[in-house]
């Protein structure tokens, strides 16, 4: 549900650019800065210092992905453009749809 939220987030800011309505910019500015704020959450669970290899060299390579995309974020809404939307988006749906079969085998 998080990855589906952040995914939500980066698609309702590209689509305040596209549309222009007025307040755009606040729109754009309030879904990026919600999907960081997942991210960030999810990135304080990671179990980067585990007992177990696997799981800490895991954790350690879901931070960087979780760091790349909420560096997209950011570059996204410091410059108000959507182009920076998509590589954070494509990063996210690729982990939400990597769970989906690995962990529930859809």
């Amino acid at each position: 549900m998080a990855y589906d939220r952040v995914i939500t987030a980066c698609d309702r800011a590209a689509t305040a650019v596209a549309t222009t309505p007025a307040g755009w910019r606040a729109v754009f500015h309030d879904e990026t800065v919600r999907a960081q704020s997942i991210l960030i959450e999810l990135m304080s669970v990671l179990q980067t210092e585990h007992a177990d290899a696997d799981v800490a060299e895991m954790s350690r390579q879901l931070a960087a992905l979780y760091r790349f995309t909420i560096d997209q974020l950011v570059r996204a809404n410091v410059e108000k453009k959507a182009k920076h939307l998509g590589p954070a988006r494509s990063t996210i749906e690729g982990l939400r749809d990597a769970w989906v079969v690995g962990v529930l085998g859809q």
